[in-house]
């Protein structure tokens, strides 16, 4: 997780994740002699832009992305993207 301030009221909030399984999985389930997927599942990678109107207001933008590993297979290896944004009002 890092932030930076580049102004007083904008923030921008980044933070990186690597996933991995602990152990081998097999690709058939229950059977130890299978072949196994590779342990590498993938990274996430989330980026936050938050803008403080006013001391009641706030105007958040989040860009997410996730990067398949070699775990997954065509056509299931596509990188996912997600884009939200908000409106924080507080009474």
């Amino acid at each position: 997780y890092a932030s930076i301030y580049p102004m007083t009221d904008l923030k921008l909030a980044g933070t990186y994740y690597h996933y991995w399984t602990p152990e081998s999985v097999h690709v058939t389930s229950g059977v130890l002699s299978s072949s196994t997927e590779s342990e590498d599942v993938g990274d996430e990678i989330d980026l936050t832009l938050s803008y403080s109107y006013t001391a009641d207001v706030t105007f958040n933008f989040m860009a997410n992305w996730f990067i398949p590993g070699d775990f997954y297979n065509s056509p299931n290896d596509a990188t996912a993207t997600e884009f939200i944004s908000e409106v924080k009002v507080t009474f």
